[in-house]
């Protein structure tokens, strides 16, 4: 448990710094991973949801059930990410460049939106939201929220969007190390474990106010390289 903690942690982490500091450079790649993880999400949870995990807590069965439900989750992102591409890639759009590249910013919107609810959700002790019903209605309407800006504004909005995941992310995989209990939140709030529970305490604390000031962060300096790159290009011409 502690190495699969470990190696969690490590791929948090990296996702965390490359929506953070790198997917502004490279946005078509940054299709691929934010496909694959909405894919990821959506069987993971299904999963959970139709099968969840068995009382009482931390038995073998339950272990077992969550790295199969890890396994099928990982598979289908990856084989949905190929088959996606390779179909809406055919389809082009005079003014989004593409389908595909439609389904991926709105995509990575979705997520930013999940990871905003969670986020809203964790400054309270045991969640802001206490219902199941009612922390699904926050993630969906944050989704939705987040998602939409990615048709009509895709350049601000993808700015905004790599930039709360990308905190979000780095955050849960600092704390795979730090261990204040921080990404509990996640487990209590999609019910993928019954032997833990999330306490608002100072450290947590502490990790939420660095996801902040790491996304404020990462918008002004993606809108900062953004303007230098108009204004350099115009200069040019």
């Amino acid at each position: 448990m502690e190495v699969d903690r470990g190696i969690a942690g490590a791929i948090l982490a990296v996702a965390g710094v490359f929506f953070l500091a790198v997917a502004h450079r490279y946005q078509q790649l940054t299709h691929y991973p934010s496909v694959c993880a909405a894919w990821f999400a959506l069987v993971y949870l299904l999963c959970t949801a139709l099968h969840p995990p068995t009382q009482p807590p931390g038995q073998g069965d339950n272990i077992r059930r969550r790295t199969v439900y890890l396994a099928i989750g990982i598979m289908q992102g990856v084989g949905m990410t190929l088959v996606s591409s390779c179909l809406l890639k055919k389809v082009r759009l005079r003014v989004a460049g593409g389908l595909w590249a439609v389904f991926g910013r709105v995509c990575l919107g979705g997520l930013s939106g999940s990871a905003l609810a969670f986020y809203i959700m964790a400054m309270s002790q045991g969640g802001l939201v206490q219902s199941a019903g009612g922390r699904a209605a926050v993630a969906v309407v944050c989704s939705v929220v987040i998602a939409i800006p990615q048709l009509y504004l895709p350049a601000r909005a993808f700015s905004a969007s790599s930039a709360v995941l990308g905190a979000y992310l780095l955050v849960l995989g600092v704390d795979c190390f730090a261990r204040t209990g921080y990404i509990n939140h996640v487990a209590v709030f999609t019910k993928c474990r019954l032997d833990v529970e999330y306490r608002a305490e100072r450290p947590a604390m502490v990790l939420q106010a660095a996801a902040l000031i790491l996304a404020m962060l990462s918008v002004s300096l993606q809108r900062l390289l953004a303007l230098l790159r108009f204004r350099n290009s115009f200069v040019g011409k």
